[in-house]
C-alpha cells in the first residue's frame, strides 16, 4: 500500500481530504490502476522483454532425478548410446519420470549455461543440481515474446516493481518504533 501511495502521490493524485481511511484506501486503489495502465505500453512492455531475453526463455522438459553421479551417469549412456527411452531407464532405477517446466532465471545460476546452450530434444545432464544428478530431455525451448500472456505479465509485474520501488525510495519515510 505504501508503494501504491507514493506513486499516485508522485502523479499528484493523492488527495486525502476529508475521507474515511477505506475511501482513502479505494482512492489510491483506482488512481494507481489508472497509473498503471498509463505506465505500461506495449514499447516499455516490449523494451522489458528485450532486457530479460535470455532470463525468461522458457524450458519445457522431462527428468529422471537420481541421487548418485554413477546411476545418472549409466542412465545417460543407456539413453544416448544404447537407445533406451527416459521412461525405460526411469523404471530399471525404480524412479519416475518427472516434467518440469521453467523460465531459465528460476533455476541455479550454475545450471543456466547448460540450459542455455540446450536446443530442443537434446539431452542435458547428469548435472549436478541441488541435492541430485537429474537428466534432462528438452522437449521445447521457446524465446519470451511479447504475444505470449505470461511473458506479457512478466514484463508487466517488472514494469511496476520497478516504478514501486522509485516511488517508494523517493517518498516514502519509515519509521521504526523503540
Amino acid at each position: 500500500l505504501a508503494g501504491r501511495a507514493a506513486m499516485v502521490a508522485q502523479a499528484g493524485q493523492l488527495d486525502a481530504g476529508s475521507r474515511s481511511p477505506r475511501e482513502r484506501v479505494t482512492h489510491i486503489e483506482v488512481e494507481f490502476e489508472q497509473q498503471r495502465q498509463q505506465t505500461v505500453t506495449p514499447t516499455l512492455i516490449a523494451n522489458r522483454i528485450a532486457d530479460h531475453r535470455l532470463d525468461w526463455i522458457h524450458f519445457d522438459c522431462c527428468y529422471v532425478w537420481f541421487g548418485e553421479e554413477r546411476l545418472a551417469r549409466e542412465a545417460a549412456f543407456c539413453v544416448i548410446e544404447d537407445g533406451l527411452t527416459l521412461e525405460e531407464v526411469a523404471y530399471d532405477a525404480r524412479s519416475i519420470v518427472q516434467r518440469w517446466d521453467f523460465y531459465l532465471d528460476e533455476i541455479e545460476a550454475a545450471a543456466r549455461p547448460h540450459f542455455l546452450a540446450a536446443r530442443r530434444d537434446d539431452w542435458l545432464g547428469p548435472r549436478k543440481m541441488l541435492a541430485g544428478f537429474p537428466l534432462f530431455s528438452i522437449l521445447a525451448k521457446t524465446m519470451p515474446a511479447a504475444a505470449d500472456p505470461q511473458i506479457r505479465a512478466r514484463a508487466e509485474r517488472a514494469i511496476i516493481t520497478s516504478c514501486l520501488e522509485q516511488a517508494i525510495n523517493e517518498r516514502v519515510k519509515w519509521m521504526t518504533l523503540s
